[in-house]
């Protein structure tokens, strides 16, 4: 890494040092995920001694990488603003310039805001803590294979929350309902499966009564065959909405746990435990089972489930139509241009690729995602096509020639691209980071620079890289070493140039070939 060492001169927050700061505003990134929203909960629940006002404390979303009107994390904590999840404070994980923060990539800022309230021990958190530290910092989701379980994790409701409300504050005010559901019931033991399903049940039931939806653009041929059907398929059959396919995942998930088939809920309790059917057993503790309350608080999870699911279904149909299958170095990669950012995931479940490049031509962002192997590492080396690709940004912006800079492969934001410390996701851009620039690259471009990674004895693009000639120091890509550089250079000397003593030697060689042929001829 090369970046300018900071003096860190945030105090700590402890029992050991209960001095307070004072606090009149918070900061987070746009777009928050479970990571940012679980942070500022704590906070505001837990941080009132330390951090006195922090409860009412308006919630202020920035880009993620920038902070307001250019200043620090440290001399915004002066002015008695605290940033979460963004900015590098001590609530953030990510690099930003001149702090690389890489004491912190293995933890996230739940775990960090958790660990200086000290509440990481505490048993409503047991569940809810490890997920999603797992999820933000290593990048791995469910274990589990069955996509509803996914569905109603806390990362796929955001997800539909975000797709169903344009308002950040709104989706971490709902989402703060959900983590003190889940908080309630995973500070008790887990309750028998029956309950769960009944519960389950019912609230589904009433869900499907109150709601109103439009035409589905996705419906099944045929009726579902479920094993056992409770009050709520039979509301579903009642409003003729028992095959459309953004209810299926509900009304299956209903079916299994009123069989209590094995395949009902996960088999880790962790992953049990943060699932919507148990924030359902929280709300019912903490607002009354079937109240007014009770519905209000739930619903809106159901809600989003149906909506992420009605785009999910169009994601597939646009992955079926326009993804481009790149293959190389033993992997495949799927490139994908969509306004709907759920073709990044039904391009790796259509596609069964190992990574997934994805453009969104209404915002000009782009995301590159890597699998992951058994061992948790990536698949693709980001790492270097973060250099490619930021290198061939300079090209685009100030001309071939230009020298990298020597961070030109780091973690954080180069040239407009941001490496993800987990070295799995590289991005230009995002819903989080919606002030930048977009890529000078065109879309072709950009896929022509990932594919020349995955094949490495292709030449580079032409638009920079004359296919006569190696222009070496001249080049910007030169100092970065790539294999088709090197593949480039060895077809210059193994292929013979026009007009050049190669070429004229080639000449020379082919007519005594020639020659001999003739001589060969007279003697028969």
């Amino acid at each position: 890494m090369h970046t300018v060492p900071v003096l860190r001169s945030f105090p700590s927050m402890t029992a050991s040092n209960p001095s307070p700061m004072p606090v009149k505003g918070l900061i987070t990134h746009q777009h928050p995920d479970l990571d940012a929203i679980f942070a500022v909960h704590m906070l505001k629940v837990h941080g009132t001694k330390p951090f006195p006002g922090v409860e009412d404390a308006p919630l202020t979303f920035v880009s993620a990488n920038n902070l307001p009107d250019g200043k620090t994390a440290e001399q915004l904590e002066e002015e008695g603003v605290l940033t979460v999840d963004t900015g590098g404070g001590r609530f953030d994980t990510h690099p930003v310039e001149g702090q690389d923060n890489e004491d912190k990539w293995d933890t996230c800022a739940a775990q960090l805001v958790a660990e200086a309230l000290e509440v990481d021990k505490d048993p409503q958190y047991r569940f809810l803590l490890p997920y999603t530290l797992n999820h933000d910092a290593k990048g791995q989701s469910l274990t589990s294979r069955e996509a509803s379980h996914h569905l109603l994790a806390p990362h796929g409701l955001v997800e539909g929350l975000h797709r169903l409300y344009d308002d950040d504050q709104k989706v971490v005010d709902v989402m703060r309902s959900l983590l003190a559901g889940l908080a309630k019931a995973g500070a008790e033991d887990e309750p028998p499966l029956k309950q769960t399903a009944e519960l389950f049940d019912k609230t589904l039931t009433e869900f499907l009564r109150r709601e109103e939806f439009g035409d589905p653009s996705h419906v099944r041929k045929s009726m579902p065959e479920w094993t056992v059907q409770g009050e709520a398929h039979t509301e579903a059959r009642a409003r003729g909405w028992e095959t459309r396919r953004d209810l299926e995942k509900l009304l299956k998930m209903d079916a299994w746990l009123l069989a209590g088939a094995d395949n009902a809920m996960p088999d880790l309790e962790l992953e049990r435990r943060i699932l919507l059917p148990h924030a359902m057993i929280g709300f019912a503790a903490l607002h009354g089972e079937g109240t007014d309350a009770y519905f209000e608080a739930v619903f809106p999870f159901l809600q989003a489930a149906v909506s992420r699911e009605a785009d999910w279904f169009q994601a597939i149909d646009e992955v079926e139509r326009s993804a481009k299958v790149i293959r190389g170095r033993g992997l495949s990669l799927v490139a994908i241009a969509s306004k709907n950012g759920l073709a990044i995931k039904a391009a790796r479940y259509r596609r069964g690729a190992n990574a997934v490049l994805y453009y969104d031509p209404s915002a000009g962002n782009v995301t590159l995602q890597s699998g992951q192997k058994p061992d948790g590492s990536p698949i693709l080396n980001l790492t270097r096509i973060s250099g490619r690709l930021r290198a061939a940004e300079i090209v685009k912006r100030k001309g071939n020639g230009r020298k990298p800079p020597r961070n030109i492969n780091d973690v954080g934001l180069v040239e407009g691209w941001f490496l993800h410390p987990s070295l799995k996701l590289l991005n230009r851009g995002s819903p989080k980071a919606q002030d930048v620039e977009p890529s000078a690259l065109s879309w072709q471009e950009i896929i022509e620079m990932v594919r020349t990674d995955l094949r490495p004895d292709e030449s580079m693009p032409e638009w920079f890289c004359p296919p006569d000639k190696c222009l070496e120091a001249q080049c910007t890509f030169y100092p970065l070493r790539l294999a088709n550089c090197h593949a480039h250079r060895r077809n210059l000397r193994e292929t013979p140039q026009t007009g050049t003593l190669g070429d004229l030697f080639a000449d020379k060689f082919k007519q005594a070939q020639k020659q001999q042929g003739k001589g060969k001829g007279k003697k028969k």
